[in-house]
C-alpha cells in the first residue's frame, strides 16, 4: 500500500438568492420578501442525494429547484423547493436588484449583483437556529476529507472568515474519539478552555431509505490550539456516514493517515498536541511526531517544510500544509491529479500533489468552459 499527500484548499461561498427556511407552508406564503433586512426566504426541505430511478450520486450543480418528478436536476441539488423560479426573481427585484447576464462562451465571465445564501435548520426547542457553515466530503474507508463554504453570518462562520483571512487552505483537524463526552471532560480538566459539547445531525439517505446521521463534536475555545479548529467528535451513526457507495474513489485513496503542520516552536506544538491527544511525541529530523492509533501528527519547522515540498507558499505560521492519504494504487492516483491539472512531483514512497491557487484554478475553469472545479 502506498499513500500519497494532497494539499488541500478551503473556499468561501456566496451565490444564491436569499434566506431558505424550513417552516409549515401553511403558516407563510411560499416566497417572503422582508424589504426592511434585504432578503427573500423560501420553504425548503433536505433533497434526497440518490434518486430511486438513477444508479447513482451525481455532484450538487444547483442550490435549490424542484423535487423529482417535476425538477429535470432534483439529482443535483441540495434542497427542493415548491414555488416558480419567477416568483423568487419578483421577490429579488422587490429588494431593487437588477437583473444579471449568463456567461456565454469560454472567454466571458457572468454578470450580476451577488447575493448570500443563508440556509437555516429548525431548532427542536423551537425557532431556527443558522449553521454558518456547509461542507462537500469526500468519503473514504477510514476517515474522510471535508471541504467547509459558508452559508450565513454566524459566530463560527465569522471564525471560519478569519482563518480565511490568514491564508486560503487547510483549517480543520478533526480527531475521532469513542467518547467525545467524556474526552471533553478531561480536555478541561487538563487545563484546555472548551465550549459546550455540541451534538448534531441530519437526515440522510442510505440505499435502504432515510437515516440519521449523528455526531457529537467536543470543541476548544479559539487560540487554545492555535494550528487551526482543533477538535474531537465520536460519530453516533457511522454506518449512515461510512456507506459503501461512496467509499470508492477514482484516485484509489482509501484513508487518511496522517496530518503536517507548519510550527514556529516545535516543542511548544508537541508539547500542546501531547496535552490534547493524550499522546507521546517523538523527535523527528526538523520536527515531532505525535502517533495515534490511526495516523499521526506530523509537526514540523519552517525550513524542513520548505525544504521537502518547495512549491507550497507557506505564507503565516502556524500553516496547516496538508494531510496524508493511502492509496491502492500509486498510478490512479498519479492519473487523478494529472486529470485535475494538479502539480506533483514524486515523493519517497508516494507523490505530492499541490491544490492549485484561485487564479490557476479560475483559469483553468475557462479554458476547459467547466464551472465545477476539477478536484
Amino acid at each position: 500500500m502506498k499513500w500519497v499527500v494532497f494539499i488541500l484548499g478551503i473556499a468561501t461561498c456566496s451565490l444564491a438568492w436569499g434566506t431558505m427556511q424550513a417552516q409549515e407552508k401553511k403558516d407563510n406564503p411560499a416566497v417572503v420578501v422582508d424589504e426592511a433586512k434585504k432578503t427573500v426566504s423560501v420553504d425548503a426541505k433536505i433533497a434526497p442525494r440518490k434518486l430511486p430511478n438513477l444508479d447513482q450520486v451525481y455532484p450538487i450543480e444547483l442550490i435549490a429547484g424542484w423535487s423529482a418528478p417535476r425538477g429535470k436536476k432534483a439529482h443535483e441539488i441540495v434542497v427542493t423547493v415548491d414555488v416558480d423560479p419567477s416568483e423568487v426573481h419578483k421577490g429579488l427585484e422587490k429588494l431593487g436588484l437588477k437583473p444579471g447576464k449568463p456567461a456565454k462562451g469560454e472567454d466571458t465571465k457572468a454578470e450580476g449583483p451577488v447575493v448570500n445564501v443563508f440556509m437555516e435548520i429548525p431548532d427542536p426547542a423551537g425557532g431556527t437556529r443558522p449553521t454558518g457553515t456547509g461542507n462537500v466530503t469526500a468519503m473514504l474507508s477510514r476517515g474522510y476529507l471535508e471541504i467547509l463554504f459558508k452559508t450565513s453570518d454566524t459566530p463560527l462562520s465569522r471564525e471560519f472568515d478569519a482563518a480565511l483571512a490568514r491564508h486560503a487552505g487547510l483549517h480543520l483537524a478533526a480527531f475521532a474519539v469513542a467518547d467525545a463526552a467524556k474526552a471533553h471532560l478531561r480536555l478541561a480538566a487538563d487545563g484546555f478552555r472548551v465550549r459546550e459539547l455540541v451534538h448534531m445531525q441530519r437526515p440522510v439517505d442510505t440505499e435502504s431509505g432515510a437515516a440519521t446521521a449523528a455526531f457529537t463534536i467536543a470543541r476548544l475555545e479559539p487560540g487554545e490550539m492555535p494550528e487551526g479548529r482543533i477538535q474531537m467528535l465520536t460519530h453516533r451513526t457511522e454506518n449512515s456516514v461510512w456507506q459503501e457507495r461512496w467509499l470508492k474513489q477514482p484516485n484509489s485513496a482509501t484513508a487518511l493517515i496522517d496530518v503536517v503542520i507548519v510550527v514556529e516552536d516545535v516543542e511548544a506544538a508537541a508539547a500542546r498536541f501531547t496535552r490534547f491527544t493524550g499522546r507521546a511525541a517523538t523527535r523527528t529530523p526538523g520536527g515531532a511526531l505525535i502517533r495515534l492509533d490511526r495516523g499521526g501528527v506530523y509537526l514540523v519547522s519552517h525550513h524542513r517544510a520548505s525544504e521537502r515540498l518547495p512549491e507550497v507558499a507557506i505564507t503565516a505560521l502556524p500553516f496547516m500544509l496538508g494531510y496524508a492519504l493511502r492509496v491502492e494504487s500509486l498510478a490512479a492516483a498519479e492519473m487523478a491529479v494529472d486529470g485535475a491539472d494538479l502539480e506533483w512531483h514524486a515523493f519517497e514512497n508516494g507523490i505530492a500533489a499541490a491544490f492549485p491557487t484561485d487564479e490557476r484554478a479560475d483559469d483553468r475553469r475557462l479554458r476547459s468552459g467547466d464551472a465545477r472545479s476539477a478536484a
